[in-house]
């Protein structure tokens, strides 16, 4: 939902680059990696979009500028709120009586509860630079290079938090990354989507989850470009 209104209402600039790279893919009928996507070795024409669909390697690895999208989306407006956690000695050898002493020098105890805000870890500088306050898809592809790695290690374990990260993290979260970069790279190329009411009318609501107070749309069949 964020990822489209992100796209849709506040940054269109990125909307046609997610359209242009979804477009070239259905198009080719292949990824770089080789992968038919057409279930064939030929081209597939744009009168055959409409039937065309994407495979897992095309999701996954042919469509890094809609995955940077779906990523920033999920970093500025994360479902879960906060999670805690105990510490308990079963979960950390290191931990001992007194506790255990973090890096800056604060001590937990024992059967202490920490709590995560998700949201301000996920706009953290160290993290995601200066500017990790703004939707930039792009920072995705600046830091997917072998030099910084490092960097773009703590940018991928720092969003894993979203999901619930560590040991308990959510197992369903590869397939619900897939299914949200399908989702944004299909709905993207076929409709055209404008927002039904005022931007100011909506806002975060924390129920059991964080999500929109509401997102009407109205969408209108898109008609692909000759």
């Amino acid at each position: 939902t964020w990822t489209l209104y992100l796209l849709f209402v506040l940054h269109p600039e990125w909307l046609d680059k997610v359209r242009a790279e979804v477009e070239s893919v259905f198009m080719a009928g292949t990824t770089p990696g080789g992968s038919d996507g057409a279930g064939g070795g030929g081209e597939c024409g744009r009168a055959n979009v409409s039937e065309r669909l994407l495979t897992n390697d095309e999701v996954r690895y042919g469509l890094p500028v809609t995955l940077a999208c779906v990523k920033e989306a999920i970093r500025l407006y994360p479902a879960v709120s906060f999670f805690s956690i105990t510490c308990a000695g079963s979960e950390a050898a290191s931990v001992d009586a007194d506790g255990i002493v973090l890096s800056n020098g604060m001590r937990i105890r024992r059967s202490d509860t920490i709590y995560t805000f998700v949201e301000g870890v996920l706009r953290d500088q160290v993290a995601f630079g200066a500017d990790a306050d703004a939707f930039n898809p792009q920072r995705w592809a600046e830091l997917a290079v072998p030099e910084r790695s490092k960097e773009l290690d703590l940018a991928n374990s720092t969003l894993d938090l979203a999901f619930g990260g560590g040991p308990r993290m959510c197992p369903g979260m590869g397939l619900a990354m897939l299914e949200a970069t399908a989702f944004v790279a299909y709905f993207s190329v076929h409709f055209d989507a404008q927002l039904a009411c005022p931007a100011d009318e909506i806002f975060r609501v924390l129920e059991f989850t964080v999500k929109s107070n509401k997102m009407p749309m109205s969408l209108t069949p898109r008609v692909l470009p000759a």
